[in-house]
């Protein structure tokens, strides 16, 4: 049986994989984001589940809200994690003196800077990368990219791990950038971000870490030489659910043939996920399941504000008094469980109910929510997972 929980991190990624097979118990970690209230949220979790070990720890890109908590995780299980897996990071774990010109432009950056918090995050992904190198180097340490490339990850049965993103072409950017001091500053973390397609029991799940647009379309092109499909039946949006990189094409590859599927969105509420993305997945039938969402009535309420025909007076009462309520983030579905058993069904567990949210509501031409109908997946609602 495999479990994945996608902990609800704020506007971040946190993915923790686990499989259960004759009551052994086996774990990996996909990225973390430090919240306001917890330092390492995956920690925390791995914790509550009573994990001694790690299968694999995986950081699909450099942006903080995907590795930030990681190291605490790392220190606690140190000795104790079988596998670490990155982006394309060529030589540059390898080769000390390009780690501390990394190291030292990162530190430039932070120094620069004029938040602390920013900075901290800088010098803890040095950090990582050092405890990687001392830790990891050279059996244990595993460059993801994706032409479907199978990860050498064990401890999960018949569950296959693949790796689909970045493009291969990809390999080596981050390692360029830090010979190129004038483009250090210029890449695109989300360009190298690691995407991972599971496949267990019939079905196919993809973990989309912020991989982009342009990413999707170089994967097509080489699905279309192949013959080769990612359509599949349960997908953690790439991004947040930005509708930059959840283009209509990329999310019709996702679910086209898979009669609908769950779309999982981690998202903290303001800036993700877009509208556009989740009237996307209503038209292709989805069951969308968030982390953290948006209130449905903030539309309404925009709709209304920029209304020509709207008295100043409403107008000043909506900024003053609704926006602030409208738009506020509230919880959503908090943390999320899918669960795929051994003969292909899917079960959802979610950490709250709050069934008029966004992700469960579709909106009429005047930004008015309705309630859908959801496609049958089987869904059990606990109050705690």
């Amino acid at each position: 049986m495999l479990h994945l929980h996608f902990l609800n991190v704020e506007n971040g990624d946190c993915i923790i994989a686990e499989f259960v097979a004759d009551c052994e118990r086996s774990f990996g970690l996909i990225d973390c984001n430090r919240t306001s209230t917890r330092k390492s949220p995956a920690l925390h979790k791995l914790q509550s589940l009573g994990v001694e070990e790690l299968e694999f720890v995986c950081i699909t890109h450099p942006d903080a809200d995907h590795f930030t908590g990681i190291i605490d995780v790392l220190r606690h299980y140190e000795g104790k994690i079988r596998s670490f897996l990155t982006f394309p990071l060529s030589s540059l774990l390898t080769d000390q003196e390009r780690l501390k010109k990394y190291a030292k432009k990162v530190l430039q950056l932070a120094e620069r800077g004029d938040d602390e918090e920013i900075a901290s995050r800088h010098l803890e992904f040095v950090e990582i990368l050092q405890y990687a190198k001392d830790h990891f180097l050279p059996e244990n340490w595993l460059q993801v990219s994706g032409d479907f490339d199978r990860l050498g990850i064990s401890g999960f049965g018949t569950a296959a791990f693949y790796g689909i993103g970045p493009p291969k072409a990809m390999n080596g950017s981050i390692v360029q950038a830090v010979l190129n001091p004038e483009s250090f500053t210029a890449v695109d973390n989300n360009e190298v971000s690691v995407a991972i397609q599971v496949n267990y029991a019939g079905r196919k799940v993809i973990l989309g870490g912020d991989a982009t647009n342009e990413n999707w379309i170089s994967h097509r092109r080489y699905r279309e030489k192949i013959g080769a499909s990612i359509t599949s039946d349960v997908v953690k949006l790439p991004h947040h659910g930005s509708h930059l990189d959840n283009s209509p094409e990329t999310l019709a590859d996702f679910f086209g043939g898979a009669n609908g599927g769950i779309a999982v969105i981690s998202a903290g509420g303001r800036s993700h996920p877009a509208f556009e993305t989740m009237d996307r997945l209503n038209e292709l039938g989805c069951q969308r399941i968030c982390t953290n969402l948006f209130n449905p009535s903030e539309r309404s309420v925009r709709r209304l504000y920029n209304d020509a025909a709207l008295e100043s007076r409403l107008k000043h009462f909506l900024n003053v008094y609704a926006f602030p309520l409208a738009t506020k983030p509230q919880a959503c579905k908090g943390d999320i469980r899918i669960t795929i058993c051994p003969d292909g069904s899917i079960a959802s567990d979610t950490e709250f109910n709050n069934i008029l949210c966004a992700c469960t509501t579709a909106f009429n031409a005047a930004g008015v929510p309705l309630l859908p109908t959801l496609p049958p997946v089987a869904t059990s609602l606990t109050a705690t997972i």
